[in-house]
Protein backbone atom coordinates (compact mmCIF):
# COMPACT_ATOMS: atom_id res chain seq x y z
CA UNK A 1 0.00 0.00 0.00
CA UNK A 2 1.67 3.19 -0.88
CA UNK A 3 1.61 6.63 1.27
CA UNK A 4 -1.23 8.14 -0.69
CA UNK A 5 -3.80 5.61 0.31
CA UNK A 6 -2.55 5.44 3.68
CA UNK A 7 -3.11 8.72 3.97
CA UNK A 8 -6.49 8.68 2.52
CA UNK A 9 -7.44 5.52 4.43
CA UNK A 10 -5.99 7.51 7.88
CA UNK A 11 -8.13 10.68 6.58
CA UNK A 12 -11.40 8.73 6.28
CA UNK A 13 -10.84 7.47 9.22
CA UNK A 14 -10.67 10.28 11.36
CA UNK A 15 -13.58 12.16 9.04
CA UNK A 16 -15.63 9.19 9.62
CA UNK A 17 -14.64 9.12 13.53
CA UNK A 18 -15.73 12.64 13.53
CA UNK A 19 -19.26 11.89 11.92
CA UNK A 20 -20.22 9.17 14.46
CA UNK A 21 -19.61 11.41 16.86
CA UNK A 22 -22.20 14.21 16.20
CA UNK A 23 -24.65 11.10 15.47
CA UNK A 24 -24.26 9.86 18.75
CA UNK A 25 -24.99 13.46 19.80
CA UNK A 26 -27.62 14.08 17.86
CA UNK A 27 -29.38 10.77 19.14
CA UNK A 28 -28.67 11.65 22.82
CA UNK A 29 -30.14 14.65 22.64
CA UNK A 30 -33.42 13.34 21.16
CA UNK A 31 -33.33 10.79 23.50
CA UNK A 32 -32.76 13.40 26.72
CA UNK A 33 -35.83 15.66 25.52
CA UNK A 34 -38.39 12.76 24.60
CA UNK A 35 -37.62 11.31 28.29
CA UNK A 36 -37.57 14.52 29.84
CA UNK A 37 -40.68 15.70 28.19
CA UNK A 38 -42.75 12.42 28.77
CA UNK A 39 -41.55 12.71 32.27
CA UNK A 40 -42.48 15.75 33.62
CA UNK A 41 -45.58 15.65 31.12
CA UNK A 42 -46.69 12.57 33.43
CA UNK A 43 -45.67 14.11 36.40
CA UNK A 44 -47.67 17.48 35.88
CA UNK A 45 -51.12 15.23 34.60
CA UNK A 46 -50.84 13.51 37.76
CA UNK A 47 -50.67 15.74 39.96
CA UNK A 48 -48.53 12.91 41.39
CA UNK A 49 -47.08 12.94 44.49
CA UNK A 50 -45.56 9.59 45.02
CA UNK A 51 -42.14 8.91 46.06
CA UNK A 52 -41.74 6.91 42.67
CA UNK A 53 -42.81 9.48 40.29
CA UNK A 54 -40.41 11.97 41.86
CA UNK A 55 -37.33 10.03 42.09
CA UNK A 56 -38.04 9.78 38.46
CA UNK A 57 -37.39 13.09 37.73
CA UNK A 58 -34.02 12.47 38.77
CA UNK A 59 -33.22 10.55 35.41
CA UNK A 60 -33.29 13.53 33.19
CA UNK A 61 -31.18 15.55 35.76
CA UNK A 62 -27.97 12.16 35.63
CA UNK A 63 -28.61 12.55 31.75
CA UNK A 64 -27.84 16.15 31.84
CA UNK A 65 -24.61 14.96 33.85
CA UNK A 66 -23.81 12.26 31.75
CA UNK A 67 -24.28 14.96 28.89
CA UNK A 68 -22.55 17.66 29.99
CA UNK A 69 -19.44 14.85 30.93
CA UNK A 70 -18.96 14.07 27.14
CA UNK A 71 -19.09 17.59 26.03
CA UNK A 72 -16.38 18.46 28.55
CA UNK A 73 -14.33 15.57 26.86
CA UNK A 74 -14.93 15.99 23.59
CA UNK A 75 -13.04 19.22 23.55
CA UNK A 76 -9.96 17.65 24.44
CA UNK A 77 -9.96 14.45 22.22
CA UNK A 78 -10.96 16.68 18.94
CA UNK A 79 -7.64 18.78 20.10
CA UNK A 80 -5.61 15.76 19.27
CA UNK A 81 -7.85 14.74 16.15
CA UNK A 82 -8.06 18.22 14.65
CA UNK A 83 -3.87 19.00 14.01
CA UNK A 84 -3.81 15.62 13.10
CA UNK A 85 -6.46 15.76 10.43
CA UNK A 86 -5.39 18.99 9.21
CA UNK A 87 -1.48 17.50 8.71
CA UNK A 88 -3.25 14.86 6.46
CA UNK A 89 -5.37 17.22 4.59
CA UNK A 90 -2.15 19.33 3.73
CA UNK A 91 0.11 15.81 2.67
CA UNK A 92 -2.77 14.65 0.63
CA UNK A 93 -2.59 17.94 -1.47
CA UNK A 94 0.41 18.18 -2.02
CA UNK A 95 0.95 14.49 -3.28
Amino acid sequence: MDERQLLWNRYSLHIEMYQKYLDTVLKLNLFYYGITGAIISFYFSNNANGLTTELALLLPLMITTNQSIIKVIWPIVNQSIKPKAQTMKLSLCRI
